[in-house]
């Protein structure tokens, strides 16, 4: 099978600032005012009304109840050249706060599509804009929900590879393993509903990265498949594959 493989440069930080789920657009604001506006990179700005529209390559994150960050390729150079140059020192909640890393690391994974897929861990992850929702909430039945999820999900990981410098133009084929469940999440202001669950994909895909909406402030990550929730379905149709899924909230 001809394959593209892409290299991915990623730097994971963890911060000493102990944070909860719903500060996490206020470390965001806290960490891009320290670092100053006039780098985009940080905040996919673009002057005062404007936005990139591209993969964020720094992404605001909370590791294990403390303020976080992902920087991906050049993103690294930012972040770098920020905490050489400055003392790192933020206003957090009405105070002077100086920043302490406490978790450092590096990494360079492979995106590289495959024929046996892999088993994949996604939180927080925003699938429905406003005309997805309304074909969500037409589905007549739960196996046409899971089936719309893993059209989207395809999609969003595919924008999000070549977001990340992947340039292939092999078939990515997702398959949803267990939905654990779902959320409002409020981004911009904006209430959207956000997914847990497991899934499967014939591509090595960088751990921690996000795809889909809100990635900046760290919805739609990317980890391994939780041991205990690693499920096996040899030989079972889709319809079957999402008969665990009737106790979950899906509204």
């Amino acid at each position: 099978m001809d394959t593209s493989n892409t290299k991915v440069k990623t730097l994971q930080l963890s911060f000493d600032l102990d944070i909860h789920a719903g500060q996490l657009s206020k470390w965001r604001g806290a960490f891009i005012e320290m670092a100053g506006w006039e780098d985009d990179r940080f905040h996919n700005h673009k002057g005062e009304k404007g936005y990139h529209y591209r993969y964020p390559v720094i992404q605001y994150r909370m590791n294990k109840g403390q303020a976080g960050l992902l920087a991906i390729n050049e993103g690294i150079e930012a972040v770098q050249q920020v905490l050489a140059q400055n003392d790192w020192v933020l206003r957090w909640e009405g105070q002077q706060r100086e920043l302490k890393i406490a978790d450092l690391k590096m990494s360079e994974p492979e995106i590289r599509v495959q024929e046996d897929p892999l088993p994949y861990r996604i939180y927080k992850w925003v699938a429905l804009n406003q005309e997805n929702l309304k074909k969500w909430d037409a589905c007549a039945s739960l196996v046409e929900r899971i089936q719309l999820l893993e059209s989207l999900l395809a999609n969003h990981l595919v924008a999000g590879l070549w977001g990340l410098g992947w340039d292939g133009k092999e078939f990515i084929e997702v398959n949803i393993q267990h939905l654990h469940n779902s959320t409002p999440v409020r981004i911009h202001g904006v209430k959207f509903l956000a997914f847990d669950l497991s899934f499967s994909a014939n591509v090595r895909i960088p751990f921690h990265v996000g795809i889909g909406k809100g990635v900046s402030h760290g919805q739609g990550r990317i980890g391994p498949m939780l041991r205990e929730r690693k499920h096996v379905h040899n030989g079972s149709s889709k319809v079957s594959r999402t008969a665990n899924y009737r106790s979950r909230s899906l509204s």
